[in-house]
């Protein structure tokens, strides 16, 4: 019982469609790898905004550093790597690296960075 009220709880709370893409290594006519960007499915998720810093580079310019939690039903997203990246309005988050609930096996927790440059 406990395990269906944790996860009516998490579904309520996400609300962001959110794209999620796959880099692959694959073979071209030549026998090269190259990589590939693969769409893998849209999932709704709960974004949380954790903290963000800003770095200065040696060329005088500047980057963004924004980091962010992605929280996901376990189901929807089973099979993530660091090789996953998820596109929210038109931006690209990196995967930092995920913690699963080992316990309930309800969601997933997905850490992302946003860089701005």
């Amino acid at each position: 019982m406990q395990k269906v009220a944790n996860m009516i709880n998490i579904t309520s709370r996400l609300r962001h469609n959110v794209e999620v893409f796959k880099r692959e290594n694959k073979k071209n006519i030549l026998g090269e790898n190259e990589p590939k960007i693969i769409f893998v499915k849209k999932v709704f998720a709960e974004i949380i905004p954790l903290n963000s810093t800003v770095k200065e580079l040696p060329d005088m310019a500047t980057t963004n550093e924004h980091k962010f939690k992605f929280y996901f039903r376990y189901n929807s997203l089973k099979e993530i790597t660091k090789d996953y990246f998820f596109k929210y309005e038109n931006k690209k988050y990196e995967v930092d690296y995920f913690n699963v609930d080992f316990k309930n096996r309800c969601f997933i927790e997905v850490f992302c960075i946003l860089k701005e440059e």
